[in-house]
């Protein structure tokens, strides 16, 4: 299956939401590795998950850790990329032959003047605190103008009318899509992912 944007599913926690997306063939998979995330996933637990799972497009997504700790657990569970903070440096991690994610939250106390875009394939833009729709107009074409100089990918729930007019506003490379938590183990709605996905199959 393919896709008109580039698909990465963020915030992977659990065996289910990770078979889902690997059987859809999202472009991305990322695991939550941030040790005080409520969505972190613990070493042991992603290299069982990463057992049933025989895919080169898995990512850990990266905070509060150092690159020595990015590099080990990259190296442990074969990861193919890392997600980590727009501050932290990754020199190292394309040194070790990682696709680099550099995120950034537009409710930071100030945005960067200029991009650093040394040593990273991506930009992930996230919302934080605010809204999408809420952006002044500033913000707005500082993200547009991001979209020029980098590969964006935008942070976004499975809402099928706010991503496509995302899209259509700041033509970004792609999307993080961000998966709801489970009802309860192993159950989990993905009636909202589907009709996403489904919309941005390039068979449409």
């Amino acid at each position: 299956m393919s896709y008109t944007t580039t698909i990465k599913a963020g915030q992977v926690n659990n065996l289910t939401n990770a078979r889902f997306f690997a059987s859809y063939q999202v472009d991305w998979i990322g695991f939550d590795m941030d040790p005080l995330s409520t969505h972190t996933l613990n070493p042991d637990a992603a290299q069982e998950i990463m057992n049933w799972l025989v895919l080169d497009n898995l990512m850990g997504e990266f905070a509060n850790r150092s690159v020595e700790e990015i590099l080990h657990l990259a190296q442990l569970l074969n990861l193919r990329g890392a997600q980590v903070p727009y501050e932290v440096p990754t020199a190292a991690l394309k040194r070790a032959h990682l696709t680099v994610i550099k995120t950034l939250a537009l409710d930071m106390p100030v945005l960067p003047m200029a991009l650093d875009t040394n040593h990273i394939d991506f930009l992930l833009v996230e919302p934080g605190k605010q809204e999408w729709s809420a952006l002044d107009a500033h913000t707005q074409r500082t993200v547009q103008d991001w979209t020029e100089d980098v590969p964006v990918l935008l942070s976004v729930p499975p809402e099928q009318g706010m991503v496509e007019a995302l899209l259509a506003q700041y033509e970004p490379a792609g999307i993080n899509l961000l998966i709801p938590d489970e009802i309860r183990p192993g159950v989990q709605e993905f009636e909202p992912v589907l009709d996403l996905l489904e919309a941005l199959s390039d068979t449409n």
